[in-house]
């Protein structure tokens, strides 16, 4: 008797170890994985079969053009222009913020506007790529909820660079302050 009390208690034993083994395997084989390149990345890369650089910021100028206004928001075209002696490319979104005049960030970088899908564009000698900014009217918010002090210009890293470039701008920060991904033709 003694001994099939030992047999059941060392089978209900590994048992009950099995058991609080699988829920705690299962989640980690079910988890998804980010690669670092991807998690960091601003933008893709050229494809190796384009054989067109990537633009560096270097080569790049920016300016901002009034576009017009719809539903509290005010948009704004940034121009990118390569002033390189050759064709070059990007894709995605530009990082944007509002800065002052110390280069210090007014309120939140500009949140990514999802509404066009992010295409590679080529831009040849003086050619241009273009991303619609939004601007939300402070006039829209409760006191205290946009920043009481206007930017002197807009810091842009064009997508895949770690240099900005610093473009003339007056403007408010508020909450909704957002960029589209750059196209070949204005917003």
């Amino acid at each position: 008797m003694l001994r099939r009390t030992l047999i059941a208690a060392l089978f209900l034993g590994l048992m009950a170890c099995s058991k609080a083994a699988t829920p705690a395997s299962s989640p980690t084989a079910a988890a998804p994985t980010v690669s670092p390149s991807s998690a960091a990345s601003a933008s893709p890369a050229p494809s190796a079969s384009s054989g067109v650089p990537h633009c560096a910021t270097s080569d790049l100028s920016g300016s901002i053009a009034t576009n017009g206004g719809a539903a509290g928001t005010t948009y704004d075209d940034l121009t990118l222009t390569n002033h390189g002696s050759s064709a070059c490319t990007m894709s995605g979104y530009p990082g944007v913020s509002l800065v002052d005049a110390g280069g210090n960030t007014i309120g939140q970088p500009a949140t990514r506007n999802t509404a066009h899908a992010s295409n590679l564009v080529t831009l040849a000698g003086n050619g241009s790529a273009y991303a619609l900014i939004g601007f939300p009217n402070p006039g829209n918010f409760p006191s205290g909820k946009c920043s009481s002090a206007q930017s002197v210009n807009l810091r842009v890293y064009p997508p895949g660079n770690t240099q900005s470039l610093v473009v003339s701008l007056k403007e408010t920060y508020c909450p909704g302050f957002s960029v589209a991904a750059l196209s070949a033709t204005k917003g």
